[in-house]
């Protein structure tokens, strides 16, 4: 680590003190490439220790993994080629190479006493060697999370990389677990979007439905945003009855939520996507801050009003088993209403989202199959109990998330 970031002392302090508070630390870890400044460069360990050995762009075509028809030589340009001017391909190729990134990786898992990696720019790596890590990694602590970054909108594509999928090609990376950008994709267009016939709240559910494709949908990260994109305060319209929406179902959705630190509070980047930014500092903590989200100070209206509905949220989630194991039973979206279940044996919850313009009736009977025989919902957030017998009214541009009980 920089000695102007701290050194590795400061590192290990830090995932030393976030354990002591219940927090693993995830290692963003990049064996794909490095920069052009990085020390190899002025003296590479070997001739073929980058590939190819001046910048030549990779063709970005993720495809070619899959691609039963690709060309050798397409599949080569998409591996082998510079991510950017800045950024030297790794050789993967080279067995000492391999074998160098896959001991660094669990080196700082073992010194830092890691609880997961979050690995970069995933499909650009080779094929061969993303099995070799994961296999090793996991091999010396199989409870280690590791999460490929497959930046696509296609499913099919995201599941060819998950742990257990029975490819064509027999190939299996052992991933755990991949990013859903598909479903990131779909959340900011089902809650900025008209409801019609394929638009709107469809999206989530089209989405969802795809999951046929995944050995395992609840090992997927489902993301809202992250540090490469508009924020999503910015991406539906600086709405805070869209953001509310958005937030509901990230929290309540299967998989596993990553929210970027900010989105709390509104952060923001309009009109610019400039990843400087996008990744401004969390106001607060520092001498001349005007702005303080620790304790509220200097926040807007608005922000108080996200940070506390966040914070309610994600209380609530914490101790909500059916979302952290239970299953998932949703409806097809009808009259602007998308209404899911997740349950268990301990617990049901039913989370209904109205996108429409005006206020909706909800009549609990339509949804027999997943209320099963529950007569009484409370909403988890207002605190408001209702009989299932009687409509309950759903306002417009909202998520509710309901626990059902048997009992009156």
């Amino acid at each position: 680590v920089d000695a102007r970031l701290g050194g590795n002392d400061a590192y290990l302090e830090l995932v030393k003190t976030a354990k002591s508070k219940g927090i693993g630390v995830i290692h963003d870890f990049v064996p794909n490439h490095i920069g052009s400044e990085h020390p190899w460069m002025a003296d590479l360990p070997t001739d073929d220790w980058i590939s190819p050995s001046t910048y030549q762009p990779t063709n970005h075509r993720r495809e070619t993994q899959q691609d039963p028809y690709a060309t050798n030589a397409d599949k080569q340009a998409m591996t082998s080629g510079w991510f950017v001017p800045t950024m030297p391909d790794l050789n993967q190729g080279n067995p000492k190479l391999e074998q160098y990134l896959i001991q660094n990786a669990i080196w700082w898992v073992e010194t830092a006493g890691l609880s997961g990696l979050r690995v970069d720019t995933w499909p650009y790596n080779e094929k061969t060697f993303l099995t070799a890590f994961t296999d090793r990694l996991l091999m010396e602590y199989p409870n280690l999370g590791i999460v490929g970054e497959e930046w696509t909108t296609n499913p099919a594509i995201v599941a060819y990389w998950q742990r257990g999928n029975k490819n064509a090609d027999g190939y299996d990376s052992g991933a755990p677990h991949l990013m859903d950008f598909p479903l990131q994709t779909a959340i900011r267009e089902a809650v900025t979007e008209e409801e019609n016939w394929n638009t709107g709240l469809i999206k989530l559910y089209q989405t969802l439905a795809n999951d046929f494709l995944y050995p395992d949908p609840m090992s997927l990260m489902v993301i809202a945003d992250n540090h490469d994109m508009g924020r999503l305060y910015q991406g539906v319209g600086e709405n805070i009855e869209r953001y509310k929406m958005a937030m509901t179902f990230l929290a309540t959705t299967r998989g596993i939520p990553q929210f970027l630190y900010g989105t709390e509070i509104l952060m923001s980047n309009p009109p610019s996507e400039s990843h400087g930014l996008i990744r401004s500092d969390f106001p607060g903590g520092w001498e001349g801050d005007q702005v303080n989200a620790f304790d509220g100070e200097g926040l807007s209206p608005e922000a108080l009003e996200a940070q506390q509905f966040v914070r309610q949220l994600m209380r609530f989630r914490r101790d909500a088993t059916a979302i952290h194991n239970g299953g998932l039973l949703h409806y097809a979206p009808k009259d602007g209403l998308y209404v899911y279940f997740r349950h268990n044996a301990e617990q049901r919850l039913m989370v209904v989202m109205n996108n429409g313009s005006t206020d909706m009736l909800l009549d609990a009977e339509h949804y027999a199959e997943g209320v099963t025989g529950s007569v009484r919902a409370v909403d988890v957030m207002s605190h408001e109990s209702f009989e299932l017998a009687k409509r309950i009214r759903i306002e417009a541009k909202s998520a509710r998330i309901f626990e059902l009980s048997a009992t009156k």
